[in-house]
């Protein structure tokens, strides 16, 4: 996969619940949220649902959350346990409901602030502040240093320019990436 960028959604998609998403660059493997799925009303005995982590036969090296919401960070003791090896950075908000979680579970595990560009390989994160329905969350612009590629990479937002709550979207910042 050289000169690659791979990104393959593992749950989330056409559904609320169970994001996960698979992003391959030559180097390193990064899964962005670890969600559950709320089963529907006519499942019985089912608490949640998670993707199949059997299909991932990677070795992931990072974990990347973009906000707080349980479908996107309710799942995270069990990829733990399937990647410990894996760092995990989120905002700072969800990186606290991250750690009451773990503390619950009885785990414990670093987790660092989502604040600056995550490189890997010749690929590169760039966290961007988005508004949402919680607060702290991110937007992802993925970039290749081989590929005159941006992928930028919002699972939930709103645009809110007048928020009495924390600074709008940042579209300069995304504007930079589509120059």
């Amino acid at each position: 996969m050289k000169d690659k960028l791979n990104i393959t959604p593992l749950g989330g998609v056409g559904q609320i619940g169970s994001n996960c998403t698979l992003v391959q660059s030559e180097d390193e493997n990064i899964l962005i949220d670890c969600g559950i799925l709320f089963p529907y009303e006519d499942f019985f005995d089912i608490n949640y649902l998670i993707p199949d982590l059997r299909e991932v036969e990677h070795k992931i090296s990072k974990i990347i959350i973009t906000h707080g919401h349980e479908d996107h960070i309710g799942a995270i003791h069990h990829y733990i346990e399937k990647f410990p090896e894996a760092e995990i950075y989120a905002p700072l908000f969800a990186k606290k409901l991250i750690e009451n979680k773990l503390d619950y579970k009885s785990l414990s595990k670093k987790i660092k602030p989502l604040n600056n560009k995550i490189e890997f390989g010749a690929a590169a994160i760039t966290p961007i502040h988005v508004n949402h329905s919680i607060p702290d969350t991110k937007g992802l612009m993925i970039t290749h240093d081989k590929l005159d590629t941006a992928v930028l990479f919002i699972s939930d937002f709103k645009v809110d320019l007048n928020s009495p709550y924390e600074a709008p979207i940042n579209l300069d910042l995304i504007k930079v990436f589509f120059k």
